[in-house]
């Protein structure tokens, strides 16, 4: 294995940030590490880059004892949310920093930094600007010099950190596009930190959702989408509405709503029913499925999300695509969760932050 990382823990005073972190990484692969502020995210990567100390575990990078490496040995390229670039240096001498401080026996000749750093400039799309100073270029410009320099020292693995995190939508939106070609371009291993799923999900190969100083789940974007395995996991992808519910049999009752399929694993009791938005059909008919009333209606270009109270009060969202319903605000509907992922109580432990939550409980009638 090219990465691993075993049983990392990681304390700040009676603080837990990382409690036992195992994690195994291909070469080349993209890695997202994805999650709620104060997750481990960070820290995990910082240990990785040589600015943070476990407390205990250990990874073995190439077969090596990484965390035994002094930092500036390791060649990790290490990028910043706030470009950490010195002002009163071009973009040019920005990007060969890290091979200007090289001891003197390491130090590729002038000629060779140079050239090199002509070719980051390509690289980056950022020909003829080596000459500039970081104050004359945008936020997306220097995010790209950032990204230059850390590739400059021919890193073994290169580490980001929410390097998107100050730039506005559109920048962020085209950054990512670039940044997913620039890899396959480079080859280089990558682990990034992000709490955005979109940007997650857009650019990784793997994806790790970590929480409370955990891992919950680890896999494809793919795959930790569709078929998540904790409670948290499906709450945090794709913003699920939470629904309280009964199971017995293998069925699910939810408002006196059975839904479609059966859920034999989840046993007999009460139960969590995670419902994405775009995962619930709206029917302008009482007769069956989970009564509502919408008190509210958005276009979202070509899609238009409905907020529906339910019989408790409580709100939860549905979006679907434009002209597919035309239920307006004071209807009563009828909700039918398409698919659902069911959760007994007892596997519910740890939950999202509270301003991230979408929490709707329900009243449960059992048939």
């Amino acid at each position: 294995m090219f990465l691993e990382i075993s049983d990392i823990a990681k304390r700040f005073g009676s603080f837990n940030a990382l409690k036992g972190v195992s994690l195994s990484v291909e070469p080349g692969t993209f890695l997202a590490l994805l999650g709620p502020s104060g997750s481990g995210k960070t820290t995990l990567l910082r240990i990785l880059g040589g600015l943070a100390f476990a407390d205990a575990g250990s990874v073995k990078f190439e077969g090596l004892d990484w965390l035994s490496i002094p930092a500036r040995e390791r060649r990790a390229g290490f990028v910043f949310q706030n470009y950490a670039l010195f002002k009163h240096m071009t973009v040019a001498r920005n990007i060969s920093f890290g091979l200007d401080v090289r001891a003197r026996h390491e130090r590729p000749s002038r000629a060779q930094i140079d050239a090199r750093v002509e070719e980051l400039l390509s690289l980056v799309q950022l020909d003829g600007l080596g000459g500039r100073y970081p104050a004359q270029l945008s936020g997306g410009q220097r995010q790209r010099v950032a990204l230059a320099r850390a590739l400059a020292i021919a890193p073994r693995m290169l580490l980001l950190d929410e390097p998107f995190g100050a730039l506005d939508a559109k920048v962020r939106k085209d950054l990512r596009r670039w940044l997913r070609g620039l890899h396959e371009k480079t080859g280089v291993t990558t682990i990034f930190v992000t709490h955005d799923q979109e940007e997650a999900l857009d650019l990784a190969d793997q994806v790790a959702i970590m929480n409370e100083g955990r891992i919950d789940q680890a896999g494809t974007p793919g795959d930790v989408y569709e078929n998540p395995r904790t409670a948290f996991v499906a709450e945090f992808l794709g913003g699920a509405n939470v629904l309280e519910g009964m199971s017995e049999a293998g069925e699910v009752n939810v408002e006196g709503h059975v839904l479609a399929h059966r859920y034999s694993e989840v046993g007999t009791g009460p139960v969590r029913v995670y419902v994405r938005p775009h995962d619930i059909d709206i029917e302008e008919t009482e007769r069956r499925g989970i009564q509502g009333t919408v008190c509210g209606r958005l276009g979202m270009g070509p899609l238009v999300r409905y907020d529906i109270a339910l019989r408790g009060g409580r709100i939860i969202e549905a979006v679907l695509p434009h002209g597919a319903q035309g239920a307006q605000p004071g209807d009563r509907v009828s909700l039918r969760p398409k698919r659902a992922f069911v959760f007994p109580h007892t596997h519910i432990s740890r939950r999202l932050p509270a301003e991230m939550r979408n929490v709707t409980s329900l009243h449960v009638v059992k048939r």
